[in-house]
């Protein structure tokens, strides 16, 4: 049987569109040089759950919340955190 014939195909569209993740970017510069942008985009979902993808060396980091993210950002760097999506 075809899944879009029993109705789940829409009802997994309707999801998808409802619980979709916001979208956010963490900007700023390394704390070590000033000079040297840090810069990664992220996902934040709303069960729980944040990924972050860094630029400049393509890593990929995963935490609780888009907040924590610039937490640990913010270790490294003089950053911002803005949302994409509104």
């Amino acid at each position: 049987m075809d899944t879009a014939d029993t109705g789940f195909v829409p009802l997994l569209e309707q999801v998808a569109v409802h619980s979709r993740p916001r979208l956010f970017a963490i900007y700023g510069s390394y704390k070590r040089d000033p000079t040297e942008p840090l810069l990664g985009w992220g996902m934040e979902f709303a069960a729980g759950g944040a990924v972050f993808h860094a630029l400049d060396d393509g890593s990929t980091h995963l935490s609780e919340t888009a907040q924590d993210v610039l937490e640990v950002q913010s270790v490294i760097g003089d950053v911002r955190l803005t949302w994409l999506d509104g």
